[in-house]
């Protein structure tokens, strides 16, 4: 899986204050920070590992955490059950070869790079040892008084052009340079204090990502069924995805011999070939959405489920294909108990009235029904 580096918290208990570090994730988290990295320069083992299994918590699932430079605490904090998804590196620290050893090849494993040395080091690394660079910084900041010369935003793309791995541009980084680091190649900004020190750190969170998803293309991934005749499933999708600027992508569940006038015929591939495709495309590509149609199986469905909470995209839009316009249910007991699970994935559910009332429990009474039946659900 590669990592959605886009918008990077680095923690700083100071700038944090009295609001403190979990808290100001939290709300950091709230905005649409996509990957937490705690640095404590001062706290012992102990005490790191005490916070990652906090954060853990209280990020529950909702962005990536990793540690700086800890490696012990981060599997210390694994054996105490909490997800930690890997550690960041510096120059000096733990070996990278030593980290994707205690932590397994589905970890993140990212490193700072400061001068073409570094990025020759990397280079030399065996492939998949590394997930991302920490490139900078940017300009002078105060929360790392010892950091090398500044890069600049035209010095960060001069020097990640011979890098082959996601590039994070770290260090005095403000709202104002997302623009101008994204068109240099950035991966995504790694941001100190204009998160930490800030007075609202969800409102900022929600500032930075707008202005990020806006300076870029949106990469949409349906999951759905086949409608040869263009009417409905990917086919829909992803004329819907192209017409509102986005680049579709599109992961198909089942195959349908249809036309405008009805179907004639259904093929579900196997599930283990669904996870297939999944994985392929989070492997190599970012997805910013994931809209979700036809899913014919309680296996189908549990194995969305499986790859959502492993890759955790930041919008889930689902359309709960239950019960057909007719009245008729299209999924079995299990099926349906399995969808339910999905709904609390979804930031955004679209359900037809009769599909409301399934999944609110309520009898299906006409449109005048669907707004309370939606504030039931």
């Amino acid at each position: 899986m590669i990592a959605d580096l886009s918008l990077y918290l680095v923690t700083d208990p100071e700038l944090c204050g009295d609001r403190g570090v979990i808290e100001t994730v939290r709300q950091a988290v709230d905005g649409g920070v996509r990957i937490v990295q705690l640095r404590d320069k001062t706290a012992t083992d102990a005490e790191t590992t005490a916070q990652l299994v906090e954060l853990s918590r209280v990020i529950d699932g909702r962005a990536a955490l990793v540690v700086n430079d800890r490696l012990d605490a981060a599997v210390a904090a694994r054996a105490q059950g909490a997800r930690i998804d890997g550690v960041h590196l510096g120059q000096g620290d733990e070996s990278v070869l030593r980290a994707r050893e205690a932590l397994g090849p589905d970890s993140i494993i990212g490193l700072t790079a400061n001068n073409p040395e570094h990025l020759a080091v990397v280079h030399a690394l065996p492939p998949g040892t590394v997930d991302y660079l920490g490139v900078g910084v940017i300009r002078p900041t105060s929360t790392k008084p010892d950091h090398p010369p500044a890069l600049g935003i035209e010095g960060f793309r001069a020097l990640i052009a011979s890098a082959a791995l996601p590039c994070v541009a770290i260090g005095g980084v403000g709202i104002d340079d997302t623009e101008r680091l994204r068109a240099a190649g950035a991966a995504g900004l790694a941001v100190v204090s204009a998160l930490c020190a800030a007075a609202d750190p969800a409102q900022e969170a929600a500032a930075f990502v707008r202005r990020w998803r806006a300076s870029g293309t949106p990469r949409v991934l349906s999951i759905a069924g086949s409608d040869p005749s263009g009417g409905a499933g990917i086919q829909a999708d992803l004329k819907s995805i192209a017409a509102n600027g986005g680049y579709g992508m599109a992961v198909l569940t089942a195959l349908t011999a249809q036309n405008t006038v009805g179907v004639r015929g259904i093929h579900v591939p196997p599930a283990a070939f669904l996870r297939e495709q999944l994985d392929a495309l989070s492997d190599d590509v970012v997805i910013d959405a994931v809209k979700i149609g036809m899913l014919a199986s309680a296996d189908v469905i549990r194995t969305v489920i499986d790859w959502i909470d492993g890759v955790r995209p930041p919008v889930v839009v689902l359309d709960p294909v239950m019960v057909a316009t007719s009245g008729d249910r299209l999924l079995d007991q299990d099926a349906e108990s399995a969808l339910r699970d999905l709904l609390g994935r979804a930031h955004v559910v679209t359900p037809n009235p009769a599909e409301l009332s399934v999944l609110a429990g309520r009898s299906h009474g006409g449109w005048d029904d669907a707004p309370p039946g939606a504030d039931a659900l």
